[in-house]
């Protein structure tokens, strides 16, 4: 049975499912081999023993894994990112099964051969997305994963929203279904705390610049006067008057000294405020 737009259940996938797919993946990363085996011959079955196939195979092998003991009712939202991953994973490739579910069925035959029965986890689950349901996945996994990267205080700053107000926009063309707009408002909800604090980088940023302006063109300009200082004085008669420009620029040195201080204080503390604020 294929599940409409309309129909189907987005409550409790993401980010939940998203994030531990990735704590699955990343925490056996020394016990691949255990997998590995099996996956070959799944491979082979499907058409495609390549090593990408292996790889994709072996991740969601530890994904099922670490799913196998939640709750009959919290497997539910497990297995339907299991297959979403499992069809985005299969659209890169081709192989002798022809779409995801006769990949699917040829997958458990494959692992029952094998004395293993990992891949039955969700075989009592619906699989039957339509190619809606997999794009809004789609977006919304790659939505949350820009919220996880800005989440990482060291891109903060470097942070680009375009990407998550397109993929925002892209999702709200979906508008008939109550638990997607609940799963986009949660999303918004976390957008609006991180925006506040690029702002607050976007402002201390700006600071940055100025004051970099300030101080870096007063360097050229005397850098410049000293050359053309220097050439007058080398190859022209005006050499009587340098001594009396050199003073005005000393002059005028001690006196940008003094104004760079007072930037650099004020600089300080409203850099100060801004970290304060930001607390």
């Amino acid at each position: 049975m294929v599940t409409t737009t309309k129909t189907f259940n987005f409550d409790g996938i993401f980010p939940t499912c998203m994030n531990e797919y990735s704590t699955a993946i990343e925490g056996a990363f020394r016990e691949r081999e255990k997998y590995n085996n099996v996956c070959t011959k799944i491979g082979k079955k499907l058409g495609n023993s390549d090593g990408y196939f292996n790889f994709i195979c072996v991740d969601l092998s530890f994904f099922l894994e670490h799913i196998k003991k939640k709750r009959i009712d919290e497997k539910e939202k497990y297995c339907k990112y299991f297959f979403y991953k499992l069809k985005d994973d299969l659209k890169e490739e081709s192989y002798n099964c022809i779409n995801e579910n006769n990949c699917y069925k040829e997958i458990i035959n494959t692992e029952v051969e094998d004395n293993n029965n990992l891949f039955n986890i969700c075989k009592d689950n619906d699989n039957g997305f339509d190619e809606n349901i997999f794009e809004i996945f789609d977006y919304l996994n790659k939505l949350y994963t820009e919220l996880k990267l800005f989440s990482i205080s060291i891109n903060r700053c470097h942070f680009d929203d375009k990407y998550f107000n397109e993929y925002m926009r892209l999702l709200k063309d979906f508008h008939n279904n109550d638990s997607l707009s609940r799963v986009l408002t949660e999303a918004d909800e976390q957008y609006k705390i991180y925006l506040k604090k690029l702002l607050e980088c976007s402002d201390a940023g700006k600071l940055i610049h100025y004051f970099s302006r300030i101080f870096g063109s007063f360097f050229v300009l005397t850098f410049f006067i000293t050359i053309i200082i220097l050439v007058l004085c080398k190859y022209t008669s005006y050499s009587l008057y340098t001594q009396q420009i050199f003073s005005m620029l000393r002059n005028l040195w001690n006196n940008r000294r003094k104004e760079q201080h007072k930037l650099y204080n004020l600089f300080y503390i409203e850099y100060k405020n801004l970290i304060e604020n930001n607390y």
